[in-house]
């Protein structure tokens, strides 16, 4: 027959309650005896028994040693997860920070109960460091849930004593952090493994952080400011809602296939000046793998960036982000960036220094005084950039030079930017260095549809354009455009050229084939306008423009071995030559109906 257990009021009866043999259970109804006027009602109780040779340590939750007692001690019974009332928590805005360092000590699940938890996790000497406020007293072995949208940590006394984070992770895999709604302080949750891959296959879903003046989750020890930073792995952050964070939402680092998706950003604030802070994501040095998917980001300054510039101290390799994908997620209505009154070049999306094999695909990204994508390297890049299918607004470009897709990749590698609908910026696509391929795009530009800048090699084909000029290829260098095609595009500019070459030196090797161009505006620039074309194939293009008084094809010192067929104009054709080896043939002018 089983034991009827003696029924003790509270905590404080059971220790100053000596067992009276091995084996003897206790039912406590409540951790305090005021629970007639808790809201929480009876909270913390349950069922102990004495452990007659116990020596264990009086922990406040599961182990309970007798007032003057020894030797035995009462043992919270069956105890497979622990909650801060077990440990004593009295909510209601009182300090619980002893409360939760005894609570995760135990090591066991946590589960957190419908309230406010307030606690002040500063990070103990040996982790602290004010660059990064990195660390926590709170470092879970086991999962933390929580009741979604009704669990909170909060920061005891908000504004003070902020240095840390609420969480840990060091040395610990396999485990969830579920449902809990972390307010305030300098960041949530970091991951700070204390050997490789000591923190792996974690799993942070459906919390809501806000308030955080730093990191609100730091997924890995950033090598600036540890080069002894050890990896991480399968980290996913899925379901999660960030809103007010004063720095990085989401900092990944040192990872291996990383997880971010299904999350939602709001007002997520760089501070003054472009490297302030304010990503929503930041996929930092020493990522391998890493998909970031169909995430909501809104009212934020900077959606978010990749970086693999190599810190002083440790080495390209261990400094490389790679393999990323960046797909389906949306921004609304992103903010300008302000530096002493005026706008900075903020993005939607920067690929930074040595990011390689990054693919950015299915996005809708909306801006205001801003670039879209923008695509930068200062060295040599680790692989290929492909930009596919994104629709990328601008709501307020006014005169400032904002790009839609900035793209620089290490002139080793092709970048892929195709079947973008790129609507509202200064300049729509502007093909910065490197080979590029710019297919089948949508682009409505202020400026200019596609600029070429400092790209030697590129496919322009498939495009609809739509600008003040069409296409330009700015760079004087004598012979630095090569073997360019430009394929099929439809062109419309208004002031400017449908393809301006005027500026470029001697550009050798291109095809101009296939192409409409149409001029709105009645002026003296012609639709296509090229300075010194040598060695080019240029057939059946259509010139469309206002008059047939204005000029629509113009080859000024066409100097070698250039082909001119079958184009079609409603102007006139200025053709100039200088060598016998071009060939013209079949071009046609003032032709009335096109």
């Amino acid at each position: 027959m089983a034991e009827q257990a003696q029924v003790i009021a509270d905590i404080a009866t059971l220790q100053a309650t000596e067992g009276e043999y091995d084996g003897q259970l206790v039912e406590v109804v409540s951790y305090y005896g005021t629970w007639a006027s808790d809201p929480r009602g009876p909270v913390g109780g349950g069922c102990f028994i004495w452990s007659a040779a116990s020596t264990a340590a009086d922990d406040g939750g599961l182990v309970i040693q007798a007032t003057g007692v020894a030797i035995g001690r009462w043992i919270r019974r069956d105890a497979r997860v622990v909650t801060p009332e077990m440990f004593g928590s009295v909510c209601g805005g009182a300090d619980d920070t002893q409360v939760f360092v005894r609570m995760f000590a135990a090591q066991l699940p946590v589960e957190l109960g419908p309230y406010t938890y307030v606690v002040a996790p500063k990070a103990p000497a040996g982790e602290y460091q004010p660059t990064n406020h990195r660390g926590s007293l709170f470092k879970p072995k086991a999962s933390v849930r929580g009741v979604p949208g009704k669990s909170r940590l909060q920061y005891y006394v908000p504004g003070t004593n902020l240095q840390g984070y609420f969480l840990a992770l060091r040395d610990v895999v396999g485990i969830t952090i579920e449902g809990i709604h972390f307010y305030g302080g300098d960041g949530g949750i970091i991951i700070d493994p204390i050997s490789d891959y000591s923190v792996s296959n974690i799993s942070i879903i459906n919390c809501h952080f806000e308030s955080q003046d730093d990191i609100a989750v730091c997924c890995g020890r950033q090598l600036a400011l540890d080069v002894n930073a050890k990896l991480n792995s399968k980290v996913k952050i899925r379901g999660c809602t960030f809103t007010g964070i004063g720095g990085h939402a989401v900092v990944v680092t040192q990872a291996r296939d990383a997880i971010v998706t299904g999350n939602f950003f709001d007002r997520v604030w760089a501070g003054e000046g472009v490297n302030a802070g304010g990503y929503c994501i930041d996929i930092s040095q020493g990522v391998r793998g890493c998909v970031v998917a169909d995430n909501v980001a809104r009212n934020s300054t900077y959606f978010m960036k990749t970086e693999s510039y190599t810190v002083e101290g440790s080495t390209p390799e261990a400094c490389l982000t790679t393999d990323i994908v960046i797909a389906n997620n949306e921004c609304i209505d992103m903010r300008p960036v302000y530096q002493s009154g005026s706008y900075v070049s903020g993005f939607a999306i920067l690929i930074n220094s040595r990011s390689g094999n990054v693919i950015i695909e299915g996005n809708r990204l909306t801006y205001n005084k801003g670039n879209g994508v923008y695509i930068y390297s200062s060295s040599p890049s680790e692989g290929a950039v492909q930009v596919r299918g994104n629709l990328i607004v601008q709501t307020d470009a006014g005169n400032y030079e904002s790009s839609g897709i900035f793209c620089s990749p290490d002139s080793s590698k092709r970048a892929v930017i195709q079947g973008n609908t790129v609507h509202g910026f200064y300049n729509g696509i502007v093909c910065n260095l490197g080979k590029m391929a710019v297919h089948d795009n949508d682009v409505v530009a202020i400026k200019s549809g596609v600029t070429v800048h400092s790209s030697s090699e590129v496919s322009i084909e498939g495009n609809d354009l739509r600008g003040e000029t069409g296409m330009i290829f700015p760079v004087t260098t004598a012979q630095f455009y090569k073997r360019a095609r430009i394929c099929e595009n439809r062109v419309q500019s208004t002031i400017g050229c449908g393809l301006d070459l005027s500026l470029a030196a001697n550009p050798i090797g291109f095809i101009v084939q296939g192409n409409v161009f149409e001029k709105s505006t009645e002026n003296t620039n012609p639709a296509f306008y090229a300075e010194g074309v040598e060695s080019a194939v240029i057939s059946s293009n259509v010139f469309r423009v206002p008059s047939p008084s204005s000029k629509a094809l113009g080859l000024y010192s066409t100097t070698k071995t250039s082909i001119l067929r079958d184009n079609l104009t409603n102007g006139i054709h200025q053709i100039v030559t200088t060598d016998a080896l071009t060939v013209q043939d079949g071009n046609l002018t003032t032709v009335a109906n096109l």
